[in-house]
This record gives C-alpha cells, structure tokens and sequence, in this order.
C-alpha cells in the first residue's frame, strides 16, 4: 500500500555499547512486523522493507517512538546514540547539527569521529582528524577509505602515504561540463553520479564545492549556522492550494504529508521549498524546532 503508516519503534545500532550510529526501526499499523526504510539517494523513502523474523539484528536493537507517522515521500532518517546514552532519529539536516555541536565530545573516539566527520561532509575535519596516529595507521593499511569528495586533497595534505579515493581520472574536461549542466538543470548528487557512472554521490558533492555551485548543497547560505537562522526567522502561513499527490513532488516542494495516509484525501504540502530542505518555510519550522520545544510523548 502506498499510503501505509508506519511508526517509529527503535534503532539498531552499529556498536553495542558507546555512542553509535543506527539505522531506524518501524513498526507497521497491525504492529505485526518491524521495517527498515530504503531510498535510493537517502533523501526521501521510496519504500518499507520488511526485517526477516530472525533475532540476531535484535541484540543491538534499544527502543525509541515517537508521534510522528512516516509514509513513502517524507524524508529519510537517521539514528545516533550520544555520549549520554540519549538516542535521536531524525533528518539529516538535524542530525548534522546536533553532531556539529557536539563534535568535540567524540575526540576520544577517533573512529566515530572519522565517520562524524564523513557524515557532516567536512572536509577541514576529516583532514584533523586522519593526521591521528590510529586514523593514519588504517588509512595507511588499506583499513579505511577517505570519502571520495575529498579525492583533490594530495597525502601530504592529509599526512598519510597514500589518499585513497576517487582518481582524478573520473573527472576529465567533459565530465565536469557534463556535471556543471545537469547541475544548473537541478538534478541531484545523486542523479549526477548515476548520469556520470563509476562515481559516487559523495564525489560529485566534493567537485560541486571546488567548482563553486554550492548553492544547493548546504542550504540557504552554505552552513548549518545560516540555514538554522532562516528556518527560525521564517514565519510564512501553511496554504492548501498547492497540496500534491506523492507522485508530483520533486525536491523543489515541501514534502510534508498533509491528513492520514489512510483518507482518500492524504496529499502533500507542495509548497516551495527553502533551498537544500525538503520543506517549506512554516513546516520546516515545526520539523526543526529544537527537541526541548516539541510536545512530550504522555508516560
């Protein structure tokens, strides 16, 4: 069904115990089985996958709900457990700016750090960070791989032997003209990389920021601080005149589900988005209000 409702029920973390990456559990309507979410570029849910019956997943499974419903079309979603045991899911906007204000706390974790800094896309710390005696040692063995965006950066930059990445080779003269019109067309990173072949999401991100299009990757302004201030002073009234059905959204509209998925009526906002966001200006106000703002879940 299309239009099922799925719920939030935990997360399966990636370590058992220790601050954490996890990837989100969801219980159908009949509460009958549990689903992880699938996209093909972990921007949007393109589907529920159905988790096998078997127990093993369960031994790194710790419970977290919440009010929300989720349906295919809204945003995908992340897990993290924080040094404080406290566990998250939300977007990845979110997500990132909880991790960057708390980066520092994760300095005694230089591997979970080394992934932070991946998930943030920062390059500045991803090149902190593997100049450490442990992150250089793995990335000298062949052990770790650097994200593929940061292939301009040379191993002496980096202080390692050797900076395994994306070759050069993947973006000759035509391949960049090739990604600059696809760009300015609005294709995503994700798009482009399957246009191009042979490259990742991550790659097309890092050569987007050395060409200077970096518009559309991080928002209104290029950092997390700037999109936060425009999301806060933004005070624009939700309309129904522009509601969309799942099939006429695309990332120019706002993706927030509009009535039950189960009424014949459910639609999307459709109203333009902030740029980056898969919202609109009122709903990316209720989505990224801070947590102590958001109602409690009652016992």
């Amino acid at each position: 069904m299309p239009n099922a409702m799925f719920m939030l029920s935990g997360i399966i973390l990636m370590s058992v115990e220790g601050p954490s990456f996890g990837t989100p559990v969801f219980t159908s309507e009949d509460q009958n089985a549990c689903f992880i979410q699938s996209s093909s570029d972990e921007r949007y849910i393109d589907e529920f996958v159905r988790l096998p019956l078997r127990q093993n997943w369960r031994k790194n499974f710790r419970e977290l709900r919440s009010n929300r419903s989720f349906v295919v079309g809204t945003p995908f979603l992340y897990g993290f457990r924080d040094a404080d045991e406290r566990l998250t899911v939300d977007e990845k906007f979110v997500l990132q700016l909880k991790l960057h204000d708390e980066f520092d706390r994760y300095s005694r974790f230089p591997f979970l750090s080394f992934a932070i800094a991946g998930f943030l896309e920062n390059a500045e710390l991803i090149v902190r960070i593997s100049k450490t005696k442990d992150i250089r040692a793995a990335i000298d063995n062949g052990e770790l791989a650097l994200p593929p965006f940061l292939e301009a950066l040379d191993a002496e930059q980096m202080g390692v032997t050797e900076v395994r990445s994306a070759p050069q080779t993947y973006f000759s003269p035509e391949r960049v003209e090739r990604l600059k019109e696809l760009w300015e067309a609005g294709l995503s990173a994700s798009q482009i990389a399957l246009d191009l072949g042979g490259i990742t999401r991550n790659a097309v991100i890092g050569k987007v920021h050395r060409l200077g299009l970096r518009g559309r990757t991080k928002g209104p302004s290029g950092d997390l601080e700037s999109i936060r201030e425009v999301i806060l002073s933004s005070n624009v009234a939700p309309s129904d005149e522009h509601h969309k059905a799942l099939t006429e959204l695309d990332e120019a509209t706002c993706h927030w589900p509009i009535d039950s998925p189960d009424s014949p009526e459910f639609k999307f906002c459709g109203a333009p988005t902030l740029a980056g966001l898969p919202y609109c200006a009122s709903h990316a106000r209720i989505a990224y209000r801070p947590a102590s703002d958001r109602p409690q879940r009652p016992g």
